[in-house]
């Protein structure tokens, strides 16, 4: 697999080749800036707490430790999860997840943690605009290697 390139270290980040559909609309410039956000650690998101009220939070790969992190405005890590146990992400929420309509942005991160897990965990988050949601979808997806499901 690819490595994770921290940010300013010279390496290239995963880019769409080959004409990938699931790029379409956006530009190599555009999905490497959002990358880069993602690695900076400064993509805004709301965050599902545990009573399914949304919380700013901003959504972070640290490559180091291959982790994907929740991180407070302060900068420090509220939550984080390997990314090995990520498996896809898609651009809804289902109702089996969440009982209201998810808000337009809204995307779930989908992880299996052990293989006897009988139920699949997921990172339910909302972005800022449902074009930010796609774009930031498609770089986790590319940064992460796993696949993105439409809404």
């Amino acid at each position: 697999p690819q490595g994770l390139a921290p940010p300013g270290s010279g390496a290239s980040l995963p880019t769409l080749g080959g004409g990938s559909p699931m790029g379409a609309g956006f530009s190599p410039e555009q999905i490497h800036d959002m990358q880069h956000h993602i690695l900076c650690g400064n993509l805004r998101v709301y965050v599902f707490n545990k009573n399914l009220e949304l919380q700013a939070k901003r959504l972070a790969v640290n490559p180091s430790t291959r982790r994907i992190s929740i991180l407070r405005d302060d900068g420090l890590c509220e939550d984080s999860w390997e990314i090995e146990s990520l498996i896809s992400i898609s651009r809804s929420i289902d109702a089996s997840i969440l009982a209201e309509p998810p808000p337009p942005g809204a995307a779930a991160f989908r992880f299996k943690f052990a293989e006897g897990d009988t139920e699949d965990r997921f990172l339910c988050v909302v972005f800022e605009t449902e074009e930010v949601s796609r774009l930031a979808t498609e770089a986790f997806g590319l940064l992460c290697e796993v696949p993105v499901a439409p809404g």
